[in-house]
Parts: C-alpha cells; sequence; structure tokens
C-alpha cells in the first residue's frame, strides 16, 4: 500500500510471481539499495553481474542479485561444500556479528573454499559479499507466500472492486485509525461509502444496490464506535421480520433494546444511524431519557407477557405506536456532525468536506490539488488545505517520533512529513480524519514530492458567523403531511371527533372493543377527522387516527354501545 511499494511495482512491471515475492523481500532496510539494480537487469537495461560465474545457477532468477536467505546458503554449500545445516549455522553467526565467532568462520569458510578448487581471493570475496545478506535476507518460502496473497488481492481490487473494498472495511472494523484511509482508497475507486442507517444496515460492511453506474457499500452498524453485535442484533433481525422502523417509538415497540444502553444509543443516534426516523439527532439526543424510558417499560410489558392499547392498535390498523412528547431541538451544527462522525465512524460520512474546502480557501494562496504540485515548485514554500487520511508515527536514529501521513486533497493524496521537531509542537493536531493546513516544502525523491512540514493546525472549515457548510450540508427529512391535509405551514380549523379510549385489565377484550370503534367509524365514511385519547396505565397518548368518518348523530349512537358518552366529544381543533 506504501507509495514506495506503488511505485517500484510500477517500474518492475512484474510478469512472474517470484518477480514479486523478490520485491518483497527486496523492499526493507538494507536490500533496499539493491532493488533499481534488480529492476534494470529485470529489463535488460545494465548488464547482469555475478559475483562468480559458477554461482550464475543460484542468482539468475534475481537477475545476480542476493535477495533470499535460502541463496545465501546455497552460495555457501556450492563454493565451500557446507550442507544446508552448516550453512544456516554460519548464516546465524552472520547476523549475530559477533568479531571472535565471525572471524572463526571466515577462516574455516576460506579453507573449504580452497578445497572447492577456488583461490582464497574468491573465497574472501564472496565471504564480504554475503555477511551482510545473511543478517537481512529473506526467507524465500515466506515471501513467494506474500507474493501469492498480494497477487490475489491485487487481483481481486483490479476486477471486484467494490466487493474488496467492502472485504477490506469489515477486516479492518473496530480500528478507527484505518477506516479513513480506506474510505479515501474507495472514493480514488469511485465507490461510494454510504452513512449507516438503522433500516438498512446490517451489522457489516455491506454492498448496497443504487441507482448509480456502480454499487455502494452501506456502513455497517457494528463498525459504529460502541455499538455491539448485543445491541444491533435484535434490531436487524426485527427489522427483516417486520419491515423498516418509521419512527423511534416504533423501534421502542418492536424491538427488545435492554441491550441497547445509553452510550450505544447515544452513539447510534451521533452518527445518523437513526435519522431515518425522521427526527434530527439533536432532538432525539435531548429526549434519550423518555426514549430509554419508553423502551424499558414496553420491554418490561413484553416479558411480563403484558399488552396495551398502543399493542392492540399495531395489530389492529397495522403500525400505530404512542408517540413521545420529543421536544424538538434546531439540527446539530456542521462542526458538532462532523465531530460526531468523525469520531464514532472514523470519518465524517453526511458530506464532502473537501467540497467545502475547495469553496472556502483562497486559491492564489492555497494548494487543494495535486496538480499544483510539480517538480518546478519543489523547495518553494506553499501552503496546502486537506483531510488527514492516514497517518503512520515512526522514530528516527536518534529515537525521537515523527510524524509520515497521507494528505488527502481534491484529486488525490500526498505524501507529508512532520520532522520530530514540527511533531512535537503540533502533534495535537496531527490526527487522522482531522481536516489540516500545512505549510512547508516540496521534496522530490525518487520521482515522488512530498511536502517536509514547517507547521501544522487544524483548518478553520466553517466560520464563527455561522454553521453553513455552503450547499453541500446535509439536510435532514422532517415528516410530510398527510395527503390531503393542509401543509407549508398551513393550518386548518374543522369539525373533529375525539374518542377517549381506557385500557383495562382484560386485554382481549380491549382488542375487541377496539375493532368495534373502528369498524363502527369506517361504517361512516368522510373526511371528518378523528382524534383518539389513550390512556393506557398512567400514560396519555393523544393520536390522530388514520381512519377518517362522517360525524353524525348516527354515528354518535353507535360509538355508544363501546364508549361511555363521557368519552365522545365534538371539538373544534387545529389540524396542521
Amino acid at each position: 500500500e506504501g507509495a514506495g511499494m506503488r511505485r517500484y511495482i510500477r517500474e518492475l512491471k512484474p510478469t512472474s510471481l517470484a518477480e514479486i515475492a523478490a520485491m518483497i523481500a527486496l523492499y526493507r532496510p538494507g536490500p533496499m539499495e539493491h532493488i533499481e539494480t534488480y529492476i534494470k537487469g529485470k529489463h535488460g537495461q545494465v548488464e547482469i553481474q555475478y559475483p562468480h560465474p559458477s554461482l550464475k545457477g543460484i542468482l539468475e532468477e534475481t537477475f545476480g542479485v542476493i535477495v533470499y536467505q535460502d541463496q545465501v546458503l546455497n552460495i555457501a554449500r556450492h563454493f565451500a561444500g557446507y550442507t544446508l545445516g552448516e550453512a544456516d549455522i554460519v548464516r546465524k553467526a552472520m547476523g549475530k556479528k559477533i568479531p571472535e565467532i565471525m572471524e572463526a568462520e571466515r577462516e574455516q569458510f576460506y579453507i573449504r573454499a580452497q578445497t572447492q578448487g577456488y583461490s582464497e581471493a574468491e573465497a574472501a570475496s564472496i565471504f564480504d559479499l554475503i555477511e551482510p545478506f545473511a543478517g537481512y535476507a529473506f526467507n524465500k518460502a515466506h515471501a513467494v507466500s506474500y507474493a501469492l496473497i498480494a497477487y490475489w488481492t491485487a487481483y481481486f481490487k483490479a476486477n471486484f472492486p467494490t466487493e474488496y473494498m467492502t472485504s477490506v472495511l469489515n477486516i479492518r472494523s473496530g480500528n478507527m485509525d484505518k477506516i479513513p484511509g480506506v474510505i479515501v482508497e474507495c472514493t480514488r475507486l469511485g465507490i461510494s461509502v454510504l452513512p449507516p442507517d438503522i433500516n438498512l444496515s446490517q451489522g457489516r460492511f455491506v454492498i448496497e444496490p443504487t441507482s448509480q453506474t456502480s454499487p455502494a457499500i452501506r456502513f455497517g452498524l457494528g463498525a459504529i464506535k460502541n455499538v455491539g453485535d448485543a445491541a444491533i442484533d435484535p434490531i436487524i433481525s426485527n427489522r427483516e421480520t417486520h419491515g423498516r422502523f418509521t419512527s423511534i417509538e416504533d423501534l421502542c415497540n418492536r424491538v427488545e433494546l435492554r441491550s441497547l444502553n445509553r452510550r450505544t444509543l447515544e452513539s447510534l443516534i451521533k452518527s445518523g444511524a437513526t435519522d431515518a426516523l425522521n427526527q434530527n439527532r439533536s432532538t432525539l439526543l435531548a429526549g434519550l431519557d423518555p426514549i430509554i424510558s419508553l423502551a424499558n417499560r414496553q420491554s418490561k410489558l413484553r416479558g411480563s407477557g403484558q399488552t396495551t392499547m398502543f399493542n392492540l392498535f399495531d395489530e389492529t390498523i397495522g403500525g400505530l405506536v404512542p408517540s413521545l412528547d420529543l421536544h424538538p431541538s434546531p439540527p446539530p451544527s456542521p462542526q458538532e456532525t462532523m465531530a460526531w462522525e468523525k469520531e464514532l465512524l472514523g470519518v465524517p460520512l453526511s458530506y464532502n468536506p473537501l467540497q467545502d474546502i475547495a469553496a472556502s480557501v483562497d486559491r492564489k494562496t492555497t494548494v487543494i490539488s495535486t496538480q499544483e504540485i510539480h517538480p518546478e515548485t519543489v523547495s518553494i514554500p506553499i501552503m496546502l488545505v486537506g483531510l488527514l487520511s492516514s497517518l503512520r508515527i515512526s522514530v528516527t536514529k536518534q529515537g525521537k517520533p515523527f510524524a509520515i501521513g497521507g494528505l488527502t486533497l481534491t484529486d488525490g493524496i500526498i505524501e507529508i512529513v512532520a520532522w520530530p521537531n514540527v511533531y512535537e509542537r503540533d502533534k495535537q493536531w496531527i490526527q487522522e480524519g482531522q481536516i489540516l493546513e500545512v505549510v512547508g516544502r516540496s521534496r522530490r525523491r525518487n520521482d515522488q514530492i512530498s511536502i517536509i512540514c514547517d507547521e501544522i493546525k487544524p483548518y478553520a472549515l466553517f466560520s464563527q458567523e455561522s454553521d453553513s457548510v455552503h450547499d453541500s450540508k446535509v439536510h435532514l427529512s422532517e415528516p410530510q403531511p398527510k395527503s390531503g391535509k393542509p401543509s407549508n405551514g398551513q393550518t386548518s380549523r374543522t369539525e373533529t371527533l375525539r374518542l377517549t379510549i381506557e385500557e383495562t385489565e382484560d386485554s382481549q377484550n380491549d382488542q375487541q372493543r377496539l375493532k368495534n370503534i373502528l369498524r363502527t367509524l369506517l361504517e361512516h365514511p368522510g373526511d371528518d377527522v378523528v382524534l383518539l385519547d389513550i390512556y393506557a396505565g398512567n400514560q396519555l397518548v393523544t393520536m390522530i387516527s388514520p381512519i377518517t368518518t362522517n360525524i353524525c348523530p348516527s354515528l354518535s349512537n353507535d360509538l355508544q354501545a363501546f364508549l361511555r358518552p363521557e368519552s365522545i366529544h365534538l371539538t373544534s381543533e387545529q389540524i396542521h
């Protein structure tokens, strides 16, 4: 995945599994200095040189470069007559670099090489050649195993990119440090990653068919921080059996939420997984206490085998559930949304912050595209703004930490390096998913340009005066008025029938009474609205009946067969 390895693979243009294995073995400290020789040898750009003509059979497959431990052993066996076991003892001794042992082994190698017909000078040359390789040469079987996996995954990524990236996301699920880089790669490949949705997400990342040319990947509920399988399994199971959830009340009534503690529910809301329930995140967060109270009450009732008038409505007219009196709150600010999603998902998904960067920066002084960084700009001070999508902390030879990161710009990623002095000063800002303003100088190395940072700080994407995020802000959907009712904030004053229905201890009788009331309303068809005051225990919920009727004396008389006269009221109500 590293930029250096990708560059060398492009230069090598491997045509066999053996060449991929050799590159894996060479791309490590020590043998890296021989990569260019290996590549040029493969393409015939240089004449292949062998340490000794007799070693051609051992080193021909790697174009004269010693790559593997196996080659070190075979050279010792061929040149000095060692058995493989003896050669491995010499290799280990070389790796330990103990002077007394090395001197003894060197002398023994000279003697045995001369018995094979080689001169002492030739023996010294070969010993000096294999000595450094013995310490860092790679095991060939190991390299080939890695190469085979690399080939498989490259094939899958090239031919089944959506399936492959879905698998990568699932492997990295739960590791917030890795998710942002994978999602950036999905974006580069043209694959959309959709936010979590309580009505559409599974526990894991899954491919979701869309109207787009290529499918998208839906964020898994189980990949949300603080959300585990025990919390989401009942949700997914109920949804697959009874259909999508229509509201937070519907969720509380249908699903066993005892395993869904306050922290988990808060994470689902903040991550956007409950946006489909037609309440904005701030409103649901402010109403956590009544939501949890309703969920616990319904859970206890289910556990005791009891039911309520609310359940009877659900069974009788299909989905009518008690309405929580949640106090409406303004939607969260873009800053809050970004912070929540970055914490819980690893990266903001509600909108693409790079679009807002492009709209907000001064393009005359700030770089936001890789196309603006070219060889002519090397060593010239520049300022960049982008999203830190990957991060690796390493240490210098002196043991001081420094950072290497991938800064995602509008059209690609550029490597940034913060050496110890900059990293120590600015490390509080150097975090994956952070939008950064970087001041530094470009550096060209092996045809690759990176930025050596002089200063790193967070970029203020949002102004202090406004919480808007230009046109890319995601607007949460609001409940739509029913057909036939006034919309756009208008109200209508009409005669309304208001019925009071009380729960009793006989749930079977309650259900039959409810059916009779609804049947009576249907027997008097009309457009008049019916309001239902439902008393279940100590709870009163008022709701609009989905059944309209024709208010008339005959209807009132018929209803009195099931309701007391004082439970039937004719009122003048404002219906929104």
